[in-house]
């Protein structure tokens, strides 16, 4: 394994056309009416339909449909703290070949950890020496977090499941914290959501992916790609959308197999 995950979407960039994909710019507000984004950095494009993938509450927000406040405020969501930990020696011969655990106890602050080298040996500088641990702490205002204190509790978490051992010299420590970590589902999310997208398609604008979605059981990348690959589809030819509009049939294996 080379590159990552990223790697698959740097394939399909390739596929689409750099030229046709501008990175590394932040929307400072929408204009529905006229059709207009004004960038942070003062430029304007139109357009004549706009997929969104941006948290469906953002959207709103700089759309200005104040009347969608009150059902986006009804949609829920975690963060996600991830914890990566640079490891002297070798895994324990329990987690050889471990991809990803997921851990309910109360004795650590993560809910999954993956054996990071595992994936592959440019995981961490010297395969022969090191090995690399990566956690997932979760947060929302019903479990908060204390950010300066998360890496050592994540460590002492690991050694209090066993992960690691006194053998075991911490190198390094990396953190990342993604504000927009797992929509939640929630009683009222359908409801808020059908009550958003049919304001937002009045003026040729669609939602669709892991937060411009919102649906947390189609919120994979692939589930992300293939809401992409569906609305284009529906908006060219007509062709009904699956996989956001139907969860239960996107998910169903004997309809991935018909795929």
């Amino acid at each position: 394994m080379s590159g990552g995950t990223g790697a698959i979407w740097e394939s399909v960039a390739d596929l689409v056309g750099r030229e046709n994909i501008s990175l590394r710019k932040e929307a400072a507000g929408i204009d529905p009416a006229a059709k207009r984004i004004t960038f942070t950095d003062g430029e304007t494009v139109n357009y004549d339909v706009l997929i969104s993938t941006m948290p469906i509450d953002r959207l709103t927000d700089l759309a200005g449909l104040s009347a969608l406040a009150e059902p986006a405020s009804r949609l829920h969501y975690s963060s996600s703290n991830i914890i990566g930990i640079g490891l002297s020696g070798k895994p324990p011969e329990s987690l050889n070949k471990k991809c990803w655990m997921y851990f309910p106890e109360a004795n650590c602050p993560f809910y999954r950890v993956t054996v990071f080298s595992n994936y592959s040996p440019k995981n961490v500088p010297d395969i022969e020496t090191q090995w690399s641990l990566m956690a997932e702490v979760s947060e929302s205002p019903h479990k908060p977090v204390e950010l300066s204190k998360i890496i050592d509790q994540t460590i002492d978490g690991m050694a209090a499941t066993h992960l690691i051992g006194k053998q075991h010299d911490v190198l390094s420590a990396w953190t990342y914290r993604a504000h927009y970590g797992y929509p939640t589902p929630g009683l009222g999310r359908d409801a808020a959501l059908n009550a958003i997208h049919p304001e937002l398609e009045k003026y040729g604008i669609h939602s669709r992916g892991r937060f411009g979605g919102w649906k947390y059981e189609v919120s994979n990348q692939d589930h992300s790609l293939m809401q992409g690959v569906e609305l284009i589809d529906n908006l060219a030819l007509g062709v009904p959308e699956i996989t956001y509009w139907f969860p239960g049939t996107a998910n169903n294996l004997a309809y991935a197999k018909l795929r």
